[in-house]
């Protein structure tokens, strides 16, 4: 059984995921190299770094906050939900 991993935004990877999706040529080295720099910086783009957490506890993080996490089949897009949250809970 293979291991699925969404690249359509490698920024929300974790640097596994990252490597994974680079092992098998569905990601660029130089997007490689980019993301896993900004790990290396310790650059993040919100507070909690949802990138580095596993879909079910993105998904119990949504649910914590009221949001039902039925409706979302890919990592990016819980993502962008929190983040959506967070921006609205300023």
């Amino acid at each position: 059984m293979s291991r699925q991993v969404d690249v359509s935004d490698p920024s929300v990877l974790s640097e596994d995921e990252l490597r994974y999706a680079m092992d098998r040529n569905m990601i660029s080295e130089d997007v490689f190299l980019t993301e896993i720099e900004k790990f290396e910086r310790g650059e993040e783009e919100s507070e909690m770094d949802y990138s580095k957490m596993k879909g079910d506890e993105l998904k119990e993080e949504l649910s914590r906050r009221g949001i039902d996490p039925s409706g979302f089949k890919t990592k990016a897009e819980v993502i962008s939900a929190l983040e959506a949250d967070d921006e609205a809970k300023g």
